[in-house]
């Protein structure tokens, strides 16, 4: 009975969670289109996508000044990362990720604030559920976020291959180095019974 409860009031929570953001209408959508064989799937994320394009006016001075931020985040990334250790990797993508985090507060601050950011009267773009916020600001910081995450998971790689190499050139290098030995001691012992047969052979020839 209590698991029943608890299984309904997360079910619950997680509907008023995709109903307030937005993402409830086109996950119904895209689950519906699965079900009618997924032939209607393009055409109906085409038009959630054409009806969000066409509903932004994008010429507000506020997009160029986006545009411009994450150029600048781009390439202070490239520049910090490049040739870069997985441990600064790691600490850049934590503050990347720490900007994308803010999302939320700048969604409030935009909302309350949109008469000063937009040139457009009456226009104000930051919904409730964030999902104006998500798609401007978060989607771009969290790809660039998981670029570097796979970079680090890349080095990670890289880095158990090297040392299972040298790894293994060091257990050839003992292998060859113990292999010498044996020889070695093996053709000394040869040659000690030889001196020490010449030695009899010659003692034996004197008598």
């Amino acid at each position: 009975m209590f698991m029943e409860e608890l299984r309904k009031t997360l079910k619950d929570a997680h509907l008023e969670v995709l109903n307030a953001t937005g993402w409830g209408t086109l996950l119904d959508g895209l689950a519906a289109s699965w079900r009618d064989g997924g032939s209607d799937m393009l055409p109906f994320i085409y038009q959630q996508v054409s009806d969000f394009v066409a509903a932004v006016n994008w010429s507000e001075p506020f997009f160029t000044y986006l545009a411009l931020f994450h150029t600048i985040v781009i390439v202070l990334v490239l520049v910090l990362t490049w040739r870069a250790s997985a441990e600064r990797i790691f600490v850049v993508a934590f503050f990347v990720l720490l900007l994308g985090w803010c999302s939320s507060y700048l969604n409030e601050y935009g909302r309350l604030h949109a008469a000063e950011i937009f040139v457009e009267k009456g226009v104000n773009y930051f919904d409730r559920g964030g999902l104006f916020i998500s798609v401007v600001y978060f989607c771009p910081i969290f790809l660039v976020a998981l670029l570097l995450q796979g970079r680090i998971l890349l080095q990670m790689l890289r880095l158990m291959v090297d040392t299972k190499r040298r790894q293994l050139r060091k257990e050839m290098a003992d292998a060859a180095a113990a292999s010498a030995s044996k020889t070695t001691a093996t053709t000394g012992r040869g040659a000690t019974d030889a001196a020490a047969g010449m030695t009899s052979f010659d003692s034996k020839k004197e008598k």
